[in-house]
This record gives structure tokens, sequence and C-alpha cells, in this order.
């Protein structure tokens, strides 16, 4: 999947920082090798901040796609799980967390997980309904 070119604001929220770590370590006797490392540390710490500000994840957040797979899943299971519960297996027409839930299978997240695992959307919700109807029996054998 080609990735977006990063955005017109996060992109200017850097230069910026680039442009004031030029400024402000102009000044500084550096080694060849560490004013590169030290730019880099800055743009990124300043890539952190415009993430955090605008609800991005990013670099620093250190969330890995390996979590974010495991809650997908668990996003999917819940609300397969909710529908069974709350709607005897279909979506409430009203109801808004079965509209996100809805939502979130039309998103980029939902795509990139599939990619990565070689999958289907349709085949990741077969498979995350199997375990709900396996879910559901053991909880009513009890």
């Amino acid at each position: 999947m080609p990735r977006p070119p990063i955005g017109h604001l996060r992109s200017h929220a850097a230069a910026a920082e680039l442009r004031r770590a030029v400024r402000e370590l102009s000044s500084v006797q550096l080694v060849e090798s560490q004013a590169p490392l030290l730019y880099a540390m800055r743009v990124l710490a300043s890539d952190d901040r415009y993430g955090a500000t605008v609800g991005l994840i990013v670099q620093g957040d250190e969330l890995r796609w390996a979590s974010i797979h495991g809650l997908v899943d668990l996003a999917i299971y819940g609300n397969l799980a909710h529908r069974d519960l709350a709607h005897a297996g279909g979506a409430g027409g009203d109801c808004e967390l079965c509209s996100d839930g809805e939502a979130m299978w039309h998103n980029a997240l939902i795509h990139q997980v599939v990619t990565d695992r070689g999958t289907t959307a349709t085949q990741l919700h077969q498979r995350l309904r199997a375990v709900v109807e396996r879910d559901r029996s053991i909880f009513q054998a009890d």
C-alpha cells in the first residue's frame, strides 16, 4: 500500500523546528557526526509534540503494529459480541457503537492490518466471528 505523503501542517512544523535548531546550534562547535543527530532529535521531538496536539500516533508513542493488530481484533470481537448481545446478531440502526464498528471497516488502519497479515477484511471478520461463536458456546455451557 503506498503511503500518503506527510501532511502539509506536519511537514511545516518539522521544517520550522529544523530552522530553530539550526539557528540555536549555529554558535555551538559540533563534531561533524553530531550535528545530524542533534537536528534529527529535535525534529522527531517536534513531530511527536505536533502529533500529540492533533491526536496522532507518532514514533514517540512507541505503539507497534503488533499492538494495533491486537486492538483491531479486540475492537472487531467486541463489536460482533455487542451486536449479538444487544441486537440479536444484527446492527442497531441508531446504535452509536454499531455505527462506530461499521465505520472501522472502511479506514486505512484495517487496510494496513489485512495487508500485513496477507488476508482480507472479510476473512478477518469471519475469523473473529468464529471466535465469538466459540466463546458463546463456552459461556453458555457454564
